[in-house]
């Protein structure tokens, strides 16, 4: 809550920046007269030498002045602490008592006043800000298929202390965790979005083997833009054309298999079988073998001719 302003302000009209803070106090009785760091206390002298201040009020505020001069109970906060207005703890007794009893403040507000704003300047991470700085971590890391104990490291840790000391990194395990969980589930959700703003889909599949030799098979849905959408181990069952359609269907069904109207695999003959098996479920979809593999088995053929083993040979 903002300090009562003293009686002396209504003879000023005041100016403040974007911030709400104050920046100039224009004399409403001489308006060439302005204080760009305006205090009660400025002010007062002002108004008590002005040449265009009536008599009577000249006086009244001159009594005031005599009176912030003689005593030392009268609290003043000056430009240095964000302009604020200086407030009064005593006002004549002959005029405005009311007034002047409604404008004092007691010591103890001013004391948590100041006190909030030392806290105020402290590099203190709320929250909030730390969420959202673990995930901008997680989205450079992960974006960049850094290994997850990437920031950690004594001069690693040093350097960004030193750009944010109250901030402390996610460790390995965060990484590994519940902060690629987050960012899967953030990127799925915009994925599912675009997916399901289209009008007809493609879906595509492609076996092929991880660093370890381990199956792995790719299925990435086209609206007509390319988008991850999963990838799956089917182990010992990779030949096996049942389980195969079975994986299938349950992709055609989580993006609406009724906007699938192309179905793009590789030439395994697994994979052809399980063509047919799908379009038992959904005849309107269409089947075909990827042409960029058929051209790369083409060229393996032609390889094997004699006559280019022979050229390779020489070459």
């Amino acid at each position: 809550m903002p300090p009562v302003r003293g009686e002396i302000w209504e003879q000023f009209t005041v100016l403040h920046d974007a911030a709400g803070k104050l920046i100039e106090a224009r004399c409403k009785h001489r308006q060439k007269a302005k204080y760009a760091s305006p205090n009660a206390t400025r002010l007062l002298t002002h108004i008590t030498k002005c040449s265009d201040v009536p008599p009577a009020l000249k006086q009244h505020y001159n009594q005031q002045l005599n009176k912030k001069k003689g005593q030392q109970n009268v609290v003043d906060i000056d430009q240095e602490e964000d302009f604020e207005d200086t407030l009064f703890s005593q006002t004549s007794s002959s005029i405005n008592t009311k007034r002047a009893s409604d404008n004092a403040v007691p010591a103890s507000p001013l004391s948590a006043k100041r006190q909030r704003s030392i806290t105020s300047s402290l590099d203190i991470v709320t929250k909030e800000e730390k969420q959202k700085l673990d995930g901008l971590f997680s989205k450079a890391l992960l974006s960049k298929g850094l290994p997850f104990n990437v920031f950690e490291g004594e001069h690693m840790e040093a350097a960004f202390k030193a750009l944010r000391p109250a901030n402390k990194l996610p460790s390995r395990k965060s990484f590994a965790g519940p902060l690629l969980n987050q960012e899967y589930n953030s990127i799925m959700n915009l994925v599912n979005v675009q997916i399901s703003k289209a009008r007809c889909l493609t879906v595509e599949l492609n076996g092929w083997n991880n660093n370890r030799n381990e199956g792995i098979i790719n299925f990435v849905v086209c609206t007509p833009q390319p988008f991850f959408y999963k990838a799956i181990e089917p182990g010992t069952q990779r030949e096996n054309s049942d389980s195969l359609s079975e994986h299938i269907l349950c992709v055609l069904g989580a993006v609406n298999a009724h906007k699938v109207l192309l179905l793009v695999t590789d030439n395994a003959s697994a994979m052809k079988r399980a063509w047919t098996l799908v379009q038992k479920v959904h005849p309107h979809i269409h089947a075909i073998g990827c042409g960029s593999h058929g051209l790369n088995l083409l060229f393996k053929d032609i390889l094997k001719l004699n006559v280019f083993k022979e050229l390779i040979s020489k070459a």
